[in-house]
């Protein structure tokens, strides 16, 4: 599905939609005019589905089972401005991140993949430092 806004910009009707349901942006749902953000929010997506069970937001959580009901329901709560609840397996500065890309509203997404890639990073190196910082404490507090 990336780089499918390239081939598609601007406004379309749905029989020209192309991309796959579950990770496409709002914006071309609704059928308005979009940007390459539609790219982030797919991605956005992807991360959420990795962080959450396999399952995209507004899904019954795990170990409950998904019914096509609940994947209705979860897709048109997706296109609808609905606030979306992070990840079950993301901490609040991850969540922060794929909420971001993930914004039903373009214009507080990501406004490029670079930029999304600099907080991934940023938070990359955040977990480490904590990472070894805690490792550190622990060792310290094992010699006392």
């Amino acid at each position: 599905d990336f780089g499918i806004s390239k081939k598609i910009e601007g406004t379309i009707s749905s029989s020209a939609l192309k991309g796959t349901y579950m990770y496409i942006a709002p914006e071309i749902i609704n059928g308005h005019k979009h940007d390459l953000t539609v790219d982030i929010y797919s991605l956005g997506i992807v991360l959420y589905r990795l962080l959450n069970q396999n399952r995209i937001p507004f899904m019954p959580k795990y170990p409950k089972e998904i019914t096509q009901s609940d994947i209705r329901e979860a897709v048109q709560k997706r296109f609808s401005e609905k606030y979306i609840e992070g990840p079950q397996y993301a901490d609040d500065m991850l969540s922060q991140i794929i909420l971001k890309a993930c914004s039903f509203n373009p214009k507080y997404r990501y406004r490029s993949a670079m930029d999304f890639k600099k907080s991934l990073s940023n938070y990359l190196q955040n977990l480490k430092f904590n990472q070894r910082s805690k490792i550190v404490l622990n060792l310290r507090d094992n010699k006392k």
